[in-house]
């Protein structure tokens, strides 16, 4: 996994030499926001997203039960149905 509050393509570049499961958290500019905590927030890349995109990966690995992404989205108020940010 990479995060990054710059763009997700310079991490995202390491892709080809990386596990078919590498995950990149990333943004594309500072411009929609006040400052970087906001920045990380809006592009879900701040701490509470990266531990998220990790334990569903986990997940998806077969390493953490569902019963557990659920525990951590409740117990983190991360919405399931937000709109990705990129794609606004």
């Amino acid at each position: 996994m990479a995060a990054s509050d710059w763009v997700k393509l310079t991490p995202g570049c390491l892709a080809p030499w990386m596990p078919a499961d590498f995950t990149v958290l990333g943004t594309d500019g500072f411009g929609l926001s006040e400052s970087r905590e906001s920045l990380r927030d809006y592009f879900q890349v701040s701490a509470k997203y990266i531990a998220y995109a990790a334990v569903r990966l986990l997940n998806r690995q077969g390493k953490v039960s569902d019963k557990a992404v659920k525990d951590f989205m409740k117990k983190y108020e991360i919405q399931a149905d937000t709109i990705d940010p990129m794609s606004v």
